[in-house]
């Protein structure tokens, strides 16, 4: 009898302990099925991200989103957007000059549904409390019920205040299937950061390049007034032979006979002055002889008081307003600009002075402007023998690199005296920063 009873509650003890691990599984599977259903119901959105317009303090940005929904099969009506200090836990506002009240949706929008979001309008509804968290809450909402494919979203508030001081600013991003903010979907944190604008400073310096030379017409131009000034060292021009026949214009083909030297004169100039350069040039007094001492002279002469006689050692001086060199106006010298040439940089700023400039000749090529035989034809000269400086070219902003070709002319009388006729010339670059 004692060996039945234990059986029998052996047996009862074997049925108690099952029901108890039977009750245990259905537990276990229903708190399983809860988990998941809320994992699925609150999934973390993926690869997101804000882009701010500007991290300038206090300044009015744009804010773009970027975000995957990691599943797809749910409608996305609502969008909440918090802007906290920190990225879990109580939200606190930034602050300070932080404040989303005048933000607004931009139009440009990437969803799987076409209805854009808008504005909330201000309203406390579920999660979103925009009416009490003014400065800090946004809330997007759109009426549309359509399921959202699991793709990469983008949305952009406009018009957000930044904070004025150097902080990092959390959002934490919240959807919702209905416009009432009541029914959560998917959320995510990203972050943007206020920081301090490096200010850099440096100077660019006031330039002046300038060279006056001697350049034989076979050479070529030098590339810029530094070539000029280590490589062009001469400074002498002869004409060679002057004649009553004909003006000798430099540069002048020399011969067995003549004495030239197939020079010409030329100004090379770069500044970065704003304002232009004025080129200007004056002829030196002579230091010996008397009468017409900035003239064109044979050394230690003593000429006529008057520029007119056609008698003594002292070129009669082409007219400062220019003087057309023939035969029939007698005795004259004077300078003369054949053209400017702007191949050397970047600017074709210089302009020649109208009673210096070759406005009477033809000038096919800057390349070879000065000279005559190929294809020049002016001969109008001008001078200029006051005590200040006269202006033979200028410009209106900067120069890079142009040379100012500059030719010499001369015509006898047929009472012009024999000698050995010179005359030096300074120039002057006067730029205007």
């Amino acid at each position: 009898m004692k060996q039945l009873l234990h059986r029998l509650d052996y047996r009862h003890s074997i049925s108690r302990m099952l029901q108890i691990a039977a009750v245990g599984l259905l537990l276990a599977a229903s708190v399983a099925q809860i988990m998941s259903s809320q994992s699925a119901s609150a999934a973390q959105l993926t690869s997101r991200s804000v882009t701010i317009s500007t991290s300038q303090f206090g300044a009015t940005a744009n804010y773009a989103f970027a975000f995957t929904v990691p599943a797809a099969g749910t409608a996305i009506q609502g969008i909440l957007f918090e802007f906290c200090t920190t990225p879990i836990g109580t939200c606190t506002a930034p602050g300070g000059t932080f404040d989303v009240s005048s933000a607004t949706v931009n139009g440009t929008q990437t969803f799987t549904n076409a209805t854009a979001f808008t504005d909330n309008g201000s309203a406390d509804e579920g999660a979103c409390t925009e009416a009490t968290n003014t400065a800090n809450v946004f809330c997007a909402e759109r009426a549309d019920a359509t399921a959202e494919g699991a793709t990469a979203k983008a949305i952009q508030l406009d018009s957000i205040t930044n904070l004025s001081t150097e902080d990092t600013v959390y959002v934490r991003i919240g959807t919702y299937s209905d416009t009432a903010f009541a029914t959560a979907v998917d959320s995510g944190v990203v972050a943007m950061a206020t920081v301090n604008q490096l200010v850099t400073t440096g100077r660019v310096q006031e330039n002046l390049e300038f060279c006056i030379a001697a350049i034989d017409d076979d050479d070529a131009l030098p590339t810029d007034p530094a070539d000029c000034i280590a490589n062009m060292n001469d400074t002498t021009v002869d004409i060679g032979v002057i004649d009553n026949t004909a003006a000798a214009i430099s540069p002048v083909e020399p011969t067995a006979t003549n004495g030239a030297d197939d020079d010409y004169g030329i100004a090379s100039l770069t500044t970065n002055a704003s304002a232009g350069a004025a080129l200007t040039f004056f002829s030196n007094t002579a230091g010996s002889g008397s009468n017409q001492l900035a003239g064109f002279r044979v050394t230690g002469a003593t000429c006529n008081a008057s520029d007119t006689t056609l008698t003594d050692q002292c070129f009669r001086p082409a007219a400062n307003a220019g003087t057309n060199f023939d035969t029939s106006d007698g005795e004259r010298f004077g300078i003369q600009i054949p053209c400017i040439d702007t191949t050397q940089g970047t600017t074709s700023a210089l302009v020649g002075d109208a009673a210096y400039d070759n406005t009477d000749g033809v000038t096919t090529s800057s390349a070879d402007c000065e000279n005559p035989s190929a294809g020049d034809t002016g001969d109008t000269f001008a001078w200029w023998d006051g005590s200040n400086a006269d202006l033979i070219a200028s410009s209106t902003g900067p120069v890079h690199d142009e040379v100012v070709k500059i030719r010499f002319g001369a015509i006898a009388s047929a009472t012009t005296p024999t000698g050995s006729y010179t005359v030096t010339t300074t120039y002057i670059a006067t730029p205007t920063f």
